[in-house]
């Protein structure tokens, strides 16, 4: 009698736990909205280096279950990289930039893969002039960088997504914060929590993230969002002094991936 009470004691645990572990479809050509982390350049990038990028928004199934979770860190590499030169343009050799995007993490800790282009064989997003156009630098940046200190501030925020080593934020970060207006950002600050993101943007460039957690997420996912955009028409401001014909993808520009396998991501309903 006491064995069967507890085959039916188990078998009701082990029902139980069917039902709150379910599984939702994650579908072949599920969009996917990133924003790259990393500066790249035709000829300055190399083929191979890695490419970190930053998902912006859940993915959710028809029932408002997250599959892939906003601040999740998707992983890919420059598939194409040549530079132009007054030899290259004279052979017709036009500079040329090219990425493939390899995975994701779902919710539940799966490897989820990815492509960057569903029309190309291999799955290679073609960076352009036109796709990697940066907005201009807005009145209260381009002011601030004619101010000696603040510039070196915002140079070295935009250094932070070149790929290298991920220099520390200056003293003067948070008044730069308040002053252009960077909510997430300044709210960090305030927070002492900007030493946060440096370990992020580290662990990232290992590769070794999958997710961007925790109680103040949401908050540095902000952060490092704003962060990447100054980044990026800092390094829109340089180059905009400069002559030159090579592409140049700054941190924060928006690309769309896409799921490339399904993948059956566990769900909890309870």
């Amino acid at each position: 009698m006491k064995c069967s009470i507890l085959f039916i004691c188990l078998a009701v645990m082990v029902g139980c736990a069917e039902t709150l572990a379910q599984t939702s479809d994650l579908a072949s050509g599920t969009e996917i909205r990133t924003i790259l982390l990393r500066e790249l350049t035709s000829g300055g990038s190399d083929e191979g280096d890695a490419v970190p990028l930053l998902v912006m928004e859940d993915v959710k199934d028809a029932s408002g279950h997250i599959l892939i979770p906003k601040g999740s860190i998707a992983y890919g590499k420059v598939a194409w990289s040549r530079g132009a030169t007054t030899f290259t343009s004279l052979a017709n050799e036009p500079s040329r930039l090219a990425i493939t995007i390899d995975r994701t993490t779902a919710v539940d800790g799966q490897p989820v893969e990815l492509k960057a282009d569903k029309e190309d064989e291999k799955g290679r997003y073609r960076l352009t002039q036109d796709n990697t156009e940066r907005e201009k630098a807005s009145e209260a940046l381009t002011e601030l960088l004619k101010d000696v200190d603040a510039k070196e501030t915002l140079e070295q925020i935009q250094k932070m997504f070149e790929g290298g080593e991920i220099p520390s934020f200056r003293p003067n970060t948070e008044d730069l914060a308040r002053r252009l207006g960077l909510a997430n950002t300044f709210a960090l600050a305030q927070k002492g929590g900007l030493p946060t993101i440096e370990k992020l943007l580290r662990d990232i460039g290992r590769g070794g993230l999958t997710h961007i957690a925790g109680a103040e997420a949401g908050m540095v996912i902000g952060a490092i969002k704003e962060l990447a955009n100054i980044g990026g028409q800092v390094g829109g401001w340089i180059a905009g002094r400069l002559k030159g014909s090579n592409i140049k993808a700054y941190a924060g520009t928006p690309i769309t991936v896409y799921v490339a396998k399904p993948v059956a991501v566990k769900i909890s309903s309870g």
